[in-house]
């Protein structure tokens, strides 16, 4: 084995562990590995003999995989964040449809504790 396969299986397992971390949400471990993989791509690209192209295109995949389940990730921290502040929103009216179906929103009066001697 030499280094370009050596390297590729680093990838490989590199690539493994991101995607792991990605299923687990671990965000600040996925920002320490963006450095290892840039690493690697680079020992790559310097590497005396090109990796085979079957094991280049098996780390593709699996880099793809991994890019996919981000991009899930992101559309599934926005749907959160704007489910938020809708509900955040609903706490101060109340949405009604008068008689013509059209949407109407009336504003609802804090509502609090009476404390009573």
């Amino acid at each position: 084995m030499d280094d370009a396969d050596i390297l590729i299986d680093e990838m490989a397992d590199l690539l493994a562990e991101e995607n792991r971390l990605i299923r687990a949400a671990d965000f600040a471990a996925l920002a320490r590995i963006a450095g290892l993989k840039a690493g690697l791509v680079a020992r790559l690209e310097a590497a005396e003999r090109p990796a085979a192209a079957g094991a280049l295109t098996r780390i593709g995949t699996a880099a793809r995989d991994n890019m996919r389940l981000l991009d899930a990730a992101r559309q599934g921290l926005r749907a959160a964040q704007l489910r938020i502040a809708a509900i955040r929103g609903a706490a101060g009216r109340l949405s009604l449809y008068d008689d013509r179906g059209r949407a109407v929103s009336i504003a609802t009066a804090a509502t609090g504790f009476e404390r009573r001697a």
